[in-house]
């Protein structure tokens, strides 16, 4: 009789790898991010190349960390007023989403420990 459907193995661990990182040097406040923050991390999964016109936009509004997080609130205005492509909002949108994520993680961890 084979036994190997009783052997126990350990579950794989719940610690996965964020698929965002924050800036070089920087945390995952986004709140503390500066405008060179954002525009270097939006470059880890847009290429400037591809999106010029989402670079100058940003660079022309100054949009920081804190103004990205705003930004997440009125995704109809920001599309209106900046013409980025709906698709490329939710991209931005997603990425956003799953520093937010990681940051609160951090924090639970900090306080846990």
């Amino acid at each position: 009789m084979n036994n190997a459907s009783s052997s126990t193995t350990s579950p794989p661990s719940l610690r996965t790898t964020p698929t965002v990182f924050p800036p070089p040097g920087r945390n995952y406040n986004m709140r503390e991010w500066d405008q060179l923050d954002v525009e270097l991390w939006m470059t880890t999964f847009i290429s400037v190349n591809d999106c010029p016109d989402l670079f100058i936009w940003l660079e022309k509004n100054k949009i920081d960390g804190e103004a990205l997080l705003a930004m997440k609130n009125i995704p109809k205005i920001v599309k209106r007023d900046s013409g980025i492509s709906k698709s490329l909002l939710k991209k931005i949108f997603v990425h956003v989403e799953n520093v937010i994520l990681e940051h609160r993680k951090i924090k639970i961890e900090e306080t846990t420990q």
